[in-house]
């Protein structure tokens, strides 16, 4: 700003506001610009978080049920072994 001309400080001021108005636009749309970018990943990493719990959980409930099928069948075998062993499974007539 010069201060040699009285004339042109009016309009040296005014374009010294506009400058500042300018800036301060610019810079509150970049903040909301990074908000919603912001937003958008992190529902984007709460989404991936929930699917990934979700895999474990099913993968942890497809391994209690094999292990209780595998439990089942083992079970079932020492019956029939037990059965075959004391006579109670062959028909003895």
């Amino acid at each position: 700003m010069s201060h040699g001309s009285s004339e042109n400080q009016g309009v040296e001021a005014g374009e010294k506001t506009a400058d500042t108005s300018s800036k301060l636009i610019h810079g509150i749309r970049s903040i909301l610009i990074r908000k919603r970018a912001k937003k958008s990943y992190d529902l984007t990493n709460k989404d991936y978080k929930i699917r990934k719990r979700k895999s474990k959980l099913e993968f942890r409930d497809a391994k209690k049920e094999l292990k209780k099928r595998r439990m089942s069948i083992k079970e079932q075998v020492h019956i029939k072994d037990f059965k075959e062993k004391s006579g109670k499974g062959s028909n003895f007539s």
